[in-house]
């Protein structure tokens, strides 16, 4: 996992996420068109991924954050 679009992929769909975050599904594809989800949604993400059994934590977003942040360099 190496994006925040794989992240999502680990859903079965976008709406999936969507549902489990209490999110519209429009924002949902808005985090992974812009490959970026910010921090204060990762405590919601970290909860449903646990709940789901998915093998997220919070070292896996910063990973992300940071692969994306220099991706964007």
């Amino acid at each position: 996992m190496h994006t925040f679009a794989d992240l999502i992929a680990v859903w079965p769909s976008p709406e999936d996420m969507a549902d489990d975050l209490q999110r519209p599904v429009t924002t949902v594809r808005s985090w992974r068109d812009r490959n970026s989800i910010h921090k204060k949604h990762w405590p919601d993400i970290l909860g449903a991924a646990e709940r789901r059994g998915f093998p997220i934590n919070e070292l896996t977003l910063a990973r992300i954050a940071l692969g994306s942040s220099h991706e964007a360099a």
